[in-house]
């Protein structure tokens, strides 16, 4: 008789708090002007974001173009300071600490491998543009060489990639783990304990 009592009031617990779950949910469709459908599609597209990390990589495409552009541009300016300089031990190792600089600053989405050259980077550049439908004067003035609007904006907030990155790489982690425990939890439905 004890398990029937307290199954009874299980059930009208749970029922009451899918009524006051309801209510908020109908509360906040009033104050939001959102239909339950468009709410679950949102909810979808969420789940897929944050399911899906090459999208979430690819949000942050614009940061990597500047960056591949700030390295471009320290190699050029390393080539023109010592143009005509035979390839020495000193030469070599201001190269090596050269791209030990941009990799430091990229926090190592640039490598620092030997063969990491301008023209690798660049090739990276190119299809970056190519990916995202831009070319390169949206970046830099094709007449003048100066960095455009666009660059200077962006470049200024670049500092914040990483951050950006760990705060989608916790959401990621959080989205799987509130799936794996939904599918742990929905496989124990209808098993009798």
């Amino acid at each position: 008789m004890g398990l029937a009592v307290s199954f009874n009031a299980l059930f009208k617990s749970a029922f009451e708090k899918i009524k006051e779950s309801r209510k908020e949910l109908d509360t906040f469709y009033s104050r939001t002007n959102i239909s339950s459908e468009e709410l679950l599609h949102e909810g979808y597209l969420m789940l897929s974001y944050f399911r899906n990390p090459k999208e979430i990589a690819s949000s942050d495409v614009a940061d990597d173009i500047c960056e591949l552009i700030c390295a471009i541009m320290e190699m050029e300016n390393f080539d023109a300071r010592y143009k005509g300089i035979p390839p020495s031990s000193i030469k070599t190792h201001e190269y090596m600490e050269l791209k030990r600089r941009i990799a430091r600053r990229t926090a190592g989405r640039i490598a620092q491998g030997i063969d990491i050259t301008k023209d690798v980077i660049n090739a990276k550049l190119v299809g970056l543009l190519a990916s995202c439908n831009q070319t390169l004067d949206l970046w830099i003035d094709p007449n003048s060489k100066i960095p455009t609007q666009k660059f200077t904006e962006t470049f200024q907030t670049i500092h914040l990639t990483h951050v950006r990155r760990m705060r989608n790489n916790i959401f990621t982690e959080i989205a799987q783990r509130r799936l794996e425990y939904t599918g742990l939890h929905s496989s124990f439905h209808g098993i009798v304990i």
